[in-house]
């Protein structure tokens, strides 16, 4: 099967998926949710909880949510309060309502999955999980069927699936991939950004200098006029690179990069105190279709929630 490779910059549970004929069926119940972003009361530029009694429900890991281009899909990643269960939760509009959340079952859903996006026609999820062993992460695409989901997710053939870290998915206008990775120019932490380029009938991956740092950088997502970039960054005072025994030792706080007409990237600005917090970790960003709305996940050392906000933050901080 020919795979995407054209990709948007990209609770308690729930019914099991049931196999029919060769596919994974969905929960089929609607709920009373209706209309774009679940018919949410839309924020400013104050940031608000996104749907707290639905998707970001208190006591558990709800982060990485995107919606579809068309709207009409959404996925994020979720896990009870003590990670014995988790995977990527998946709801989809029909007409104008929302059915009920189902938790994806599929060859593979026992690996952690990373950072879900949808791909430009909305007919896949891409995402993120451990090929072998880790750091052996590669990108992989979960065709959604008519009726469900496909049972087995495929190893997307693209040059940016390597032996080591791959992650956290973007592909611009002009077919540019923006990823997280590590590659031998690595700048430092455990991952850097990269871009990654067909030049001449070359794979050329470079390393975005500009916005790395000695620790991790993370999560590129760009508007969907490309014009600007949001992305997440390691920040601390003891010069800790995350690993299992510094988790709760670090802040992870979003930052923006505007790109001028020579297609340079500016030096990351912080979002600021709004969007970002001195106690908990703030990350995952993801800019709604049209434009207006960027989504993030903050998470303390309990529970993460997802929580968005008019686009006008970040408009804010534009040069002039």
């Amino acid at each position: 099967m020919k795979l995407l490779i054209k990709l948007l910059f990209i609770v308690p549970l729930l019914m099991s998926p049931v196999v029919v004929c060769g596919q994974n069926q969905l929960n089929t119940n609607f709920t009373h949710y209706s209309g774009d972003y679940l018919g949410m009361p839309q924020p400013s530029t104050q940031p608000l909880k996104f749907s707290p009694d639905f998707i970001s429900t208190n006591g558990q890991t709800n982060q990485c949510l995107v919606f579809s281009p068309d709207g009409n899909h959404l996925v994020y990643v979720w896990a009870d309060s003590i990670w014995s269960k988790y995977g990527m939760v998946y709801s989809r509009r029909i007409g104008n309502r929302w059915l009920d959340k189902t938790l994806l079952k599929y060859i593979g859903s026992d690996q952690v999955p990373f950072n879900p996006i949808f791909s430009l026609d909305s007919k896949q999820i891409i995402f993120s999980m451990i090929s072998t062993a880790w750091p052996n992460t590669d990108l992989y695409a979960l065709d959604l069927l008519p009726s469900g989901y496909a049972m087995k997710p495929e190893r997307l053939n693209i040059a940016v699936n390597t032996e080591g870290l791959d992650f956290d998915i973007f592909i611009d206008k002009d077919s540019t991939i923006y990823f997280t990775g590590k590659r031998d120019d690595f700048v430092g932490g455990t991952f850097d950004i990269y871009q990654y380029k067909k030049q001449h009938g070359k794979d050329v991956v470079t390393n975005l200098h500009q916005l790395n740092s000695p620790l991790d950088d993370a999560a590129p997502y760009l508007s969907p006029d490309g014009s600007y970039m949001v992305f997440e960054k390691m920040v601390n005072e003891n010069n800790l690179v995350y690993n299992d025994s510094t988790a709760r030792l670090i802040r992870i706080e979003l930052f923006v990069s505007f790109r001028n007409k020579n297609q340079e990237w500016s030096v990351p600005i912080n979002l600021g105190d709004k969007i970002n917090s001195k106690i908990n970790r703030t990350y995952r960003p993801f800019i709604s279709a049209d434009g207006k709305f960027l989504f993030y996940t903050q998470r303390n050392n309990k529970e993460s929630a997802i929580y968005w906000v008019s686009t006008k933050v970040i408009e804010k901080l534009r040069p002039h």
